[in-house]
C-alpha cells in the first residue's frame, strides 16, 4: 500500500512540474489577442488620464520596438510612470530585471506540492487501513466469542 502511495505521489508531483513549466514558458497577459496597435490605442488615453501602470506598459511596448524614435518615446513614457510613483518603472529605468525568475523559489514550490500530495495520499490510505481493521474487528466480535483477549489482527 505504501508503494502505491509513493507511486501516486511521484506521478502527481511530476504532472505539476509539467504544468508549471508550461505556465513558465508562456506568460499570459490580460491583453491577449490584441495586436500592438490596438494595445497602444487602449493604453495611450489611460496614460494621459494619469494611470501610471498603463504609462509603464506603453513605454515597455515602445522600447521593444526597432526604431530609435520609438525607443525614445518609450523611455519618456517609462520616465513619466516613474515620476508618477510607480516603483516598477523606476526599477526598469535602472536596468533591474523586475520579473527575474528564482530557480530556488520554483523548485521549493514544486517540492512543497509533492510533499503535500504525499501527506494527503498517505493519510487517505492510512484512514482506509484503519477502517478495514475496525470493520474486521467488529465482524469478528459479532460472529465469535474470542474470550477475554479479543481478536488479534496481524
Amino acid at each position: 500500500m505504501r508503494n502505491l502511495t509513493i507511486v501516486i505521489t511521484f506521478l502527481l508531483a511530476f504532472s505539476f512540474v509539467g504544468d508549471a513549466s508550461a505556465a513558465k514558458a508562456k506568460k499570459p497577459t490580460k491583453y491577449e489577442g490584441l495586436n500592438t496597435r490596438e494595445l497602444v490605442n487602449i493604453l495611450k488615453p489611460s496614460c494621459t488620464q494619469g494611470h501610471m501602470s498603463h504609462c509603464y506598459e506603453l513605454g515597455v511596448i515602445y522600447t521593444e520596438a526597432k526604431s530609435s524614435a520609438s525607443k525614445k518615446k518609450g523611455k519618456a513614457y517609462v520616465q513619466k510612470a516613474c515620476q508618477g510613483g510607480l516603483k516598477q518603472a523606476c526599477d526598469y529605468l535602472k536596468g533591474e530585471n523586475v520579473y527575474a525568475d528564482s530557480p530556488l523559489l520554483y523548485w521549493a514550490a514544486i517540492i512543497s506540492m509533492g510533499l503535500a500530495i504525499l501527506l494527503v495520499t498517505s493519510m487517505i490510505f492510512l484512514d482506509e487501513e484503519e477502517f478495514k481493521a475496525t470493520e474486521k474487528l467488529e465482524e469478528g466480535s459479532v460472529k465469535q466469542d474470542h474470550g477475554q483477549h479479543g481478536i488479534v489482527l496481524k
